[in-house]
């Protein structure tokens, strides 16, 4: 069975230990790619910095050996660790498809890894607690010690298993809002994504205009979290809850269709700018002069915002491209002006521009798109920028 690490080398930030989220996309980070099938050990010194990541493949159900749980904690402690956090993760932690005989023996697994680490000598490797994460569930499993046992005697434990909790999307977590003010961003299995992106357009489409309209903010907060549980297949299709967040998404869609859409987008992305018109000339005159305007981390290249613009963007286009100039979707139009707007103030100029340009092929005379062309090409640089 092979096995692998990852000497951590990401800047230093703060690990929530006790969620198995923020573990799984720690894990992420450091490893680089999206875990499936593995037992992830996340090593600590002292529970203070995190000197190397280890994950073994379980595939064909074979699990970790128990030598090779001891080889794998005396090379880690080697490397300056004193304990670990860990998962067992089937699949990607969110999919469906792992049975709940699989569950049960990762539960087994758990049980085993745990068992080795008290055991080790001459000192115990410190390792409070396993998650098995399936299902877009997180299952605790930890050994409690058996009172009662008299001294000189041999420790004595007893497994316990916690009930199933829901695992939060990766996106929301502490590590990936770090990432993002660190300008990267959580490794996603992106042909898969794009796949069930796909999957999910014709239903989206079909909906579209049918629903009734929800307040923006809260049609927002459906679509995103909706379009990270469409991402990663939470749900089949045709099932009602894939159903659920097709209309979420299409919902949002249709509000992105209303004439004032971008100033009502960029207000949501600029809450300190709420009441302006930010897509008129004198709105983007006030980001151009207001060095107190700065980019949210979530609005950032990379942050969840963002990406989840761009995906709406992406569903909002016709894939065929028929329509020709001037007969662009309005909420393509709208999502791909504010993601222009976004990233300038990003200082992403060349994406500005693309976006901005692609506007302009299919409305030759928008406005914003013709300032937003404008100020990139010079570059005009946004306020809160320092001027060098």
């Amino acid at each position: 069975m092979r096995t692998s690490q990852r000497t951590a080398q990401t800047p230093a930030r703060t690990l929530r230990a006790d969620s198995p989220a923020e573990l799984l996309a720690e894990a992420r980070m450091a490893m680089g790619a999206v875990a499936r099938d593995c037992l992830i050990l996340i090593g600590h010194a002292g529970r203070r910095s995190s000197p190397v990541v280890t994950r073994i493949p379980v595939e064909d159900h074979g699990g970790p050996q128990a030598e090779l749980v001891e080889d794998l904690l005396d090379q880690m402690a080697r490397q300056g660790c004193t304990g670990a956090f860990g998962l067992v993760v089937l699949g990607d932690g969110y999919e469906r498809g792992p049975r709940e005989a699989d569950v049960a023996e990762a539960i087994g697994w758990c049980a085993l890894v745990l068992a080795t680490a008290s055991e080790r000598a001459p000192h115990p490797f410190d390792i409070p607690e396993l998650w098995v994460l399936a299902h877009e569930r997180a299952i605790d499993v930890l050994l409690r010690p058996v009172p009662g046992a008299g001294r000189g005697e041999e420790p004595s434990f007893d497994l316990a298993i916690g009930p199933p909790e829901v695992l939060p999307p990766l996106d929301s977590t502490l590590v990936a809002a770090q990432a993002v003010a660190e300008g990267r961003t959580l490794p996603v299995d992106r042909p898969q994504v794009e796949a069930a992106l796909e999957e999910a357009r014709p239903r989206i489409a079909a909906l579209r205009g049918r629903l009734p309209a929800p307040p923006l903010e809260l049609a927002w907060e459906r679509a995103l979290a909706a379009l990270s549980r469409l991402a990663r297949g939470a749900h089949r299709p045709g099932t009602d809850e894939h159903m659920t967040d097709c209309e979420h998404v299409a919902a949002f869609l249709d509000l992105c269709d209303a004439v004032d859409a971008i100033d009502t987008l960029l207000a949501l992305a600029f809450p300190s700018h709420k009441g302006r018109e930010l897509s008129s000339g004198a709105g983007v005159d006030a980001m151009l002069t207001d060095p107190s305007a700065r980019p949210h981390q979530r609005i950032c290249a990379g942050g969840h915002w963002y990406e989840g613009l761009g995906t709406l963007r992406r569903l909002a286009r016709d894939p065929q491209g028929t329509g020709g100039p001037g007969h662009a979707d309005q909420a393509w139009v709208s999502l791909t002006c504010v993601l222009s707007v976004l990233a300038w103030w990003n200082l992403r100029y060349a994406t500005a521009a693309e976006l901005a340009q692609e506007v302009l092929e299919d409305l030759p005379d928008h406005g914003l798109a013709l300032c937003l062309d404008q100020m990139t090409m010079a570059p005009i640089r946004p306020a809160w920028h320092a001027r060098t």
